[in-house]
């Protein structure tokens, strides 16, 4: 349609219907994702790991929910409410909190007006009534999905598409995958806060791009993995030096030894010897990730 985006997220003269497909496009996108997945293991018949395989199940539907996500305005009910509706299709916990930080305040603040509206006497619009009242049903019943978090090696997608499978397929489970890079969040948001060439800052606080638009994207996207321990401690604290841009050092998160005996409390099989050993490289990148995750969790 050549017709241009009106205030409730439709296109002008018959494009609009097309976005309230996008939930169906994307069931039928996961279940196809999912099949082809098993179709490839049954037809591996050495069995074993297939990671080589995973790598050529690609994600090709979040790159087109993102483009609904940033067209959707901080009142465009509609687009709110479609991308709410694909992001428990998909399992995709970190995209519906993005969606939910939006849409909430401003559910609340329309709810207000809406009732100061009836109180004076006004007509108030029943499409955009009903609009965001569907959003805010598509909101309360995600919340209902409990949200885990998962740490997975990028060397592994094998591991993390099993995993989607049974938690989104048959549990339908919201899915937050980390540790990540968004330990350099705060730095990047600051960065480009600052900048005066794409963005410009809102009233309260948020980006906004040069169209109005709230710019709620993640710097990160697509590098949410583990740590990986499969190195020396070199390259180890490459990884730890480019999520934190330098500001810290291995030593500071992990020790360079521990006791086993210190276990005990948590694990009736750890060992019980009281001398310190040192901490392998795969002992000190598991609990960068957690400790990552944590951060991320709880800043």
């Amino acid at each position: 349609s050549d017709g241009k985006t009106s205030s409730n997220g439709a296109k002008g003269k018959g494009g609009g219907s097309l976005y309230y497909m996008l939930p169906i496009c994307c069931s039928a996108y996961a279940t196809i994702a999912r099949r082809r997945w098993d179709t490839i293991k049954l037809g591996d018949a050495a069995g074993g790991r297939r990671t080589a395989s995973a790598f050529t199940v690609r994600d090709e539907f979040t790159s087109i929910l993102d483009s609904v996500m940033r067209r959707a305005g901080r009142d465009n009910w509609r687009l709110i409410d479609i991308g709410i509706q694909c992001c428990v299709i998909l399992g995709d916990g970190r995209r519906l909190q993005r969606l939910a930080m939006r849409a909430a305040p401003n559910l609340t603040r329309s709810i207000v007006s809406k009732e100061t509206d009836k109180g004076s006497g006004g007509a108030g619009a029943r499409p955009e009534s009903l609009a965001m009242s569907r959003a805010m049903t598509s909101l309360m019943d995600a919340a209902e999905a409990p949200t885990i978090r998962v740490i997975n090696l990028e060397r592994r997608p094998d591991r993390m598409l099993d995993f989607m499978a049974c938690a989104v397929g048959r549990e339908q489970l919201m899915v937050v995958s980390g540790p990540c890079a968004r330990l350099r969040r705060k730095a990047l948001i600051a960065a480009r806060h600052h900048s005066k060439t794409s963005f410009i800052g809102s009233p309260d606080g948020k980006n906004v791009d040069k169209g109005g638009r709230e710019d709620d994207s993640d710097p990160d996207d697509g590098r949410h993995f583990a740590f990986d321990g499969r190195c020396g401690r070199d390259e180890l604290e490459e990884q730890l030096q480019w999520r934190l841009e330098g500001k810290g050092t291995l030593q500071d998160f992990v020790r360079a030894k521990w006791r086993p005996s210190e276990l005990k409390a948590f694990d009736r099989n750890a060992r019980d010897g009281f001398e310190l050993v040192p901490t392998s490289m795969t002992e000190r990148a598991c609990s960068l990730s957690h400790i990552a995750r944590r951060a991320v969790c709880y800043p």
